[in-house]
């Protein structure tokens, strides 16, 4: 069986939370080690162990080049 490519929005619920892909990284410039997943109530990714600087601009920010990438 081959590896699998994780290509798409992440399962909704932290506990299903997934470490970001190579080519995510390289899309947000964040490090390799942040999980991502969907949130239940917002329905919008979120970061589960990240430190992002720079606030709800910059979080936007960075959902906004996933989509985009996912889409």
């Amino acid at each position: 069986m081959g590896m699998t490519m994780k290509r798409g929005a992440p399962r909704v619920g932290r506990r299903y939370a997934r470490k970001m892909t190579r080519l995510e990284c390289e899309a947000t410039d964040l490090p390799r080690w942040v999980s991502i997943y969907t949130s239940p109530a917002t329905g919008n990714t979120a970061f589960k162990n990240a430190d992002i600087v720079g606030g709800a601009k910059t979080v936007n920010a960075i959902r906004k080049k996933l989509n985009k990438f996912w889409g």
